[in-house]
């Protein structure tokens, strides 16, 4: 552990082995040796669904932060945060630190959070969250979009973009002569595009039937491998299920193609993760894709909700080895220079050193600057 108490960082969001995004977005800080560096402390604040288990699991991380605020052990809270009762768990986090004066930056990861703030949300609600936000030390968001969000919610605030970094950069740019393998990794579920992807994959089916598609995810597979079955694509279509590790660096080196027809995105790991291994990309043109795709310059860019127009773009990948190339290319390219773990960690660390060494507003008017010009 570091002796100097003042780089003490507490940290508090999700079980780090549960699926999701920001558990491979925590896997890889610690990975960049940032946790050690600043002697980071993890707090676990959702473990699953369950009344008594998600009390006992805030709790407990209540009663160790306290004690750790008694103590004066903790520099810094850093909240990884979702939505809905995500969000209403880091803020009661967040006031305890803030009644000690201790600095907080939210970490907001979910694509649905404007939707949550302004269309779920009464009017005290909403100006509990942007009492909130306005009090945090920084508000970290994935891409230029969600900093005019938040900007919007809390005009006040000290928005920050920090995007998700990606690691295990490939070195091959080649691309398969004939191409028939779709990769889908995500939740599934209705607002990740799958009925959308499914629905694409039956007017594919008339004119492309070697098509094959990996929905690599959780959530109710049962219920979407019955939908293939009613849609009659059963045999286009395998579920592995979550996958993890070396069983989805497996899926990514033999996929065409990776497919993310998102309804509402923060910035998805799962394309990063795709175009550092060198796969093209389509996604839809919602949250952080279009910031992670540089615009349609690294991929390519759909309308959400739209499968008839996302089954052409398919088909135009499949069908086009040169195109395939340059997309391939030109997303190794730009992952490289913008979400790069080292460079994201360098940032994340930038931050917490200007506000542990009480030089806040003045780290932040510079990564500020950063985050417009990445844009």
């Amino acid at each position: 552990m570091n002796s100097n108490r003042s780089l003490r960082v507490y940290m508090a969001g999700s079980q780090r082995n549960l699926p999701g995004g920001i558990s491979a977005v925590l896997d890889s800080w610690d990975a960049s040796g940032i946790f050690g560096q600043f002697a980071v402390k993890y707090l676990v604040s959702f473990r699953g669904k369950g009344l008594w288990l998600q009390l006992g699991t805030m709790t407990m991380a209540m009663v160790v932060l306290a004690w750790g605020l008694v103590r004066r052990d903790v520099g810094l809270l850093h909240l990884h945060s979702a939505s809905r009762g995500s969000f209403w768990r880091k803020s009661a986090l967040a006031a305890m630190a803030m009644v000690f004066r201790v600095p907080v930056v939210m970490h907001l990861h979910s694509g649905e959070f404007a939707h949550f703030c302004n269309a779920e949300c009464r009017t005290w609600q909403r100006n509990m969250i942007r009492a909130v936000l306005t009090r945090c030390a920084a508000v970290i968001v994935l891409a230029p979009v969600w900093r005019e969000e938040i900007g919007r919610i809390a005009p006040m605030s000290r928005v920050v973009v920090v995007p998700n970094p990606v690691s295990n950069l490939s070195s091959s740019e080649g691309v398969r002569a004939v191409a028939t393998r779709l990769l889908f990794l995500g939740r599934l579920r209705e607002s990740k595009g799958v009925n959308d992807l499914l629905n694409s994959l039956v007017l594919l089916k008339l004119r492309t039937p070697s098509v094959e598609a990996t929905l690599a995810g959780d959530g109710d597979v049962d219920f979407w491998r019955g939908r293939a079955a009613e849609l009659g694509i059963s045999n286009m279509v395998l579920f592995p299920g979550w996958v993890a590790g070396e069983a989805k660096q497996h899926l990514l080196s033999t996929a065409d193609l990776l497919v993310l027809p998102s309804h509402a995105e923060g910035l998805p790991v799962c394309v990063l993760e795709a175009m550092a291994a060198g796969v093209p990309v389509i996604g839809s043109r919602v949250g952080g894709i279009p910031f992670a795709l540089a615009g349609g310059d690294a991929g390519i860019l759909v309308p959400p909700g739209a499968p008839h127009e996302l089954a052409a773009a398919i088909r135009r990948v499949l069908d086009d080895g040169d195109l395939r190339a340059s997309l391939s290319r030109a997303g190794l390219k730009h992952v490289h220079e913008s979400f790069r773990l080292d460079v994201v960690c360098g940032q994340i660390a930038e931050l917490w050193r200007g506000i542990l060494g009480g030089k806040g507003p003045a780290v932040f008017t510079s990564m500020a600057k950063d985050g417009e010009h990445a844009a």
